[in-house]
C-alpha cells in the first residue's frame, strides 16, 4: 500500500544545527497546510482547539509533534514531525469522502470517547491516524499519529464494525418501511 497521495516526509536537515531549527521549519510547513488554522471544502470545516502555547509553540502544533501525558510533560517524537504535512492531506482527503466511508487512500469510522463522538481516519494501510472530534456545525482537529503495528488488527475491527453497525441499521430501516408500506 503506498503513501505516494501524501506529502513528503519532512526529514531533518544536515545544515539544521539545532533541533529548534527542524522545529522552525515544521510549523512553517504546518502554517502552509492549516491557513487560517482550519481547514474546509465549503461543506465541513475543521478547525483546532484553543489552548495557551506549550513550550513557544501553538498547542495544536505542540500536540501534533509530541507524545506522553499529561500534555505539559510531552516529548517531541520525530515520527510525528515527519509527517506534520500528512495531517492536512487526510483531512482534505476525509472532507471530500464524507458521508461515504472510504477511498483508496483512506478508511474513516466514527467511536464514542468521553461522551462525545469522535472520528477516526486511518490512512489504506491503517499505518496513520488522525482523530477529529464531531461538534454541532464543525469538526475539532484533537490529534495525529504513527500508529503501532499492534495496533492495525484494532483499528481494522473497529471501522468494520462501525460500517457493518450502518449496514445493519439501513436494512432495519428498509425492512421498518416496507412494513409500513404493506410491501
Amino acid at each position: 500500500m503506498s503513501h505516494d497521495w501524501l506529502p513528503e516526509l519532512l526529514e531533518p536537515l544536515e545544515f539544521e544545527n539545532t533541533q529548534n531549527d527542524y522545529l522552525k521549519r515544521a510549523f512553517e510547513a504546518y502554517k502552509q497546510s492549516f491557513p487560517q488554522n482550519k481547514l474546509s471544502n465549503g461543506d465541513y470545516k475543521v478547525i483546532f482547539r484553543r489552548y495557551q502555547d506549550q513550550h513557544g509553540w501553538p498547542a495544536t502544533f505542540w500536540h501534533l509533534i509530541s507524545e506522553g501525558k499529561p500534555e505539559n510533560l510531552r516529548k517531541i517524537s520525530p515520527e510525528r514531525i515527519k509527517r506534520i504535512q500528512w495531517v492536512a492531506a487526510v483531512i482534505l482527503e476525509f472532507l471530500n469522502v464524507y458521508p461515504k466511508p472510504s477511498t483508496n487512500r483512506i478508511l474513516w469510522w466514527m467511536t464514542s470517547f468521553h461522551k462525545n463522538t469522535r472520528v477516526l481516519i486511518a490512512t489504506e494501510d491503517y499505518k496513520y491516524l488522525v482523530v477529529l472530534e464531531v461538534r454541532r456545525d464543525y469538526f475539532l482537529l484533537c490529534t495525529a499519529y504513527p500508529t503501532w503495528e499492534s495496533n492495525v488488527p484494532k483499528l481494522q475491527r473497529q471501522y468494520a464494525n462501525y460500517w457493518a453497525e450502518k449496514a445493519e441499521a439501513a436494512l432495519r430501516r428498509l425492512r421498518n418501511s416496507s412494513e409500513l408500506t404493506g410491501e
